[in-house]
């Protein structure tokens, strides 16, 4: 979707990510009163924009002592992660993070799991949840079909 005020957006995002941060955190709370067992609150941000004005895909924010630059409030960390600026090709993936990264931002364009994203297990899932989602209601009902029937066939042969 386009946005005349796409800077306000990106501003009002960023408000967002630290009202929700500030929710979780608060909303311990409602379980307790005694403030030391405030857990820590981690946000992560996948984002199909540029938010920040440099060229790292991925960023952390913490809150640090503009002296010291020491982070002792440490209840806080903001991740944010810039699809728009992650542009590896399968051939330069080299963690896990980066096949899931590459995943996330090219599934919609996938019609089969790169060999290079085969190895991981939870990946090969992801890839068939998302083929799902592109499925008519025909082809849901074979899939249906054949889930049960090789579900009713492992059960027999456990019954054996």
């Amino acid at each position: 979707m386009y946005s005349r005020n796409a800077k306000k957006d990106l501003g009002d995002f960023a408000k967002r990510s630290l009202y929700y941060t500030s929710k979780a955190y608060v909303e311990q709370l409602n379980k307790s009163k005694d403030y030391s067992e405030l857990k820590r609150v981690y946000f992560i941000g996948i984002l199909n924009f540029n938010m920040f004005e440099n060229n790292n895909y991925i960023s952390r924010h913490l809150i640090l002592n503009q002296q010291t630059l020491k982070q002792e409030l440490k209840d806080f960390e903001f991740n944010f992660i810039e699809l728009s600026k992650f542009n590896k090709n399968l051939k330069q993936l080299e963690t896990t993070l980066d096949k899931w990264l590459y995943f996330i931002k090219n599934a919609k364009d996938l019609e089969l799991i790169p060999n290079e994203l085969e190895n991981i297990t939870e990946l090969k899932e992801a890839f068939e949840v998302a083929t799902q989602y592109s499925w008519n209601k025909e082809e849901m009902k074979i899939y249906e079909y054949v889930a049960l029937k090789e579900f009713d066939e492992i059960k027999a042969m456990k019954n054996e």
